[in-house]
């Protein structure tokens, strides 16, 4: 889920971000015990419909490499299943999280500190890489793409999820939305606007210097852009909707918007016309056999 860097100095965008992982790695391990939650839910949600990929197009014993797997959580499953998976994330403290999981459950799984445009396997290893999150905190994914089309055997496929900036959510959530928007340029600015705002309540105020680097993709562009790196046969679908928060309002709780949010992924029509509007787009590609 986290991304990775090379040469880093204090300042460095990447260096904040590793900071932020290695800070959050009790939380990105924990909220998978919280579907409750509207963020729990949502990576449940992708868990389980890369699980559900996985299974229905690779037989246990197949190589399977998750590129920024933070704790490991689909990495330890994919193990318990038989399959032969392996985890990278650039975030010590995730991995370290992640092998203390296996540990305790009793589970084989190959964990490693490691970037994802130098990754630590050779040529052609893996059946299957999956990416869930990951090109969203990267600046530029292209070593990263190259370095997974050399790592995955011909006809090896790549799962990968992106967040959505054409995402019906954000645009029905304005102007509470605006920083996800337009991006990362702009997020320090928005939050030193919101600080005046928490200043004029007398509320805590949120410190600029830890925004992470974070990007969203227009589904479209992006599969176009998976074809340009080497990748085949690419299709993307909406994997959740949502929260919404009308005018950026919070007019419905975590269980309503979970509910609302099940209500349009389960309907075929609004599916067939929507499925570039989901807050997370699963993209699936494949190399040439």
């Amino acid at each position: 889920m986290t991304q990775s860097g090379s040469t880093m100095t204090p300042n460095d965008p990447h260096q904040t971000t590793l900071d932020y992982f290695n800070r959050r790695s009790d939380f990105w391990h924990d909220i998978y015990e919280r579907p409750q939650t509207f963020t729990g839910y949502s990576l449940l949600k992708q868990h389980h419909t890369v699980m559900q990929v996985i299974e229905q197009t690779q037989t246990p014993g197949s190589t399977i490499l998750d590129v920024g797997c933070g704790t490991g959580i689909t990495v330890l499953e994919l193990a318990a299943k038989g399959y032969q998976a392996s985890g990278i994330d650039f975030a010590p403290n995730m991995i370290e999280r992640a092998k203390q999981a296996a540990m305790a459950k009793g589970v084989v799984g190959d964990f490693q500190v490691a970037a994802a445009e130098n990754l630590p396997y050779p040529t052609q290893h893996f059946d299957m890489v999956i990416a869930l999150g990951l090109v969203g905190n990267l600046r530029d994914d292209t070593d990263c793409l190259r370095e997974i089309r050399r790592v995955l055997k011909p006809g090896g496929v790549l799962l990968l999820t992106m967040p959505n900036v054409l995402a019906l959510d954000r645009w029905i959530s304005v102007p509470r939305s605006l920083p996800i928007i337009f991006g990362h340029r702009f997020r320090s600015q928005f939050r030193r606007v919101g600080n005046l705002g928490r200043r004029l309540r007398g509320i805590a105020l949120k410190d600029t210097a830890d925004l992470r680097f974070g990007k969203s993709a227009i589904p479209h562009f992006y599969k176009r852009h998976l074809t340009q790196a080497g990748f085949q046969n690419v299709s993307y679908s909406s994997i959740t909707f949502g929260p919404f928060f009308p005018l950026g309002l919070r007019v419905w709780n975590d269980a309503k918007l979970i509910i609302m949010s099940e209500a349009i992924c389960k309907r075929g029509l609004l599916k067939k016309w929507f499925n570039w509007g989901g807050n997370i787009v699963i993209f699936q590609a494949g190399l040439a056999p």
